[in-house]
């Protein structure tokens, strides 16, 4: 339940950051490395800083939300590592997108084989009675890890045809 909470509140955010930095990223990467950088860092900034505040509007009303609305005083405990898992499912898809717009695939496909073993042992944990608010803890790592590795693959595309993330107009 908890999980299909943090997928839907981060879809929110997903939609439109990545595939918009990847079509913007790609469209303007030749012409406008500036441009390019300045669209990346722009979805970037945006998505982190709405899902920073995302995940304090959450702990502030996990109350609300999570006993009055859903009704699951059992769920509370699992609020924080839910938030946590928002805020890394949705700050990942910008870095995706500029990745991707740059067509650099070797980040992506390395964090996507790691994530996907990381989640098999997941599925393993759960399986061995391993309690869910640790399992959630170690999915919102691992949607962390994806972003760290994202984020670096994202920074050496840039860097090698935009000059960065948000190059400065030149002196």
């Amino acid at each position: 339940v908890m999980t299909v909470l943090a997928a839907a509140l981060a879809s929110f955010l997903q939609f439109g950051t990545g595939f918009g930095a990847t079509c913007l990223v790609a469209r303007h990467a030749a012409d406008s490395p500036r441009r390019a950088a300045g669209h990346a860092t722009l979805a970037a900034g945006l998505v982190a800083g709405l899902s920073l505040a995302g995940v304090a509007a959450f702990l502030l009303l996990r109350g609300p939300i999570v006993v009055g609305w859903m009704e699951r005083p059992d769920l509370l405990p699992l609020a924080a590592p839910t938030a946590l898992l928002f805020a890394g499912l949705a700050i990942s898809f910008p870095r995706q997108g500029a990745r991707i717009g740059r067509g650099a695939g070797q980040g992506g496909v390395i964090a996507s084989m790691g994530g996907g073993a990381a989640l098999l042992g997941l599925a393993f944990a759960v399986l061995n009675g391993v309690p869910m608010p640790q399992v959630l803890a170690a999915y919102a790592a691992i949607a962390w890890l994806l972003v760290a590795v994202l984020a670096a693959a994202a920074t050496i595309a840039l860097r090698r045809s935009c000059g960065g993330w948000s190059r400065h107009a030149a002196a």
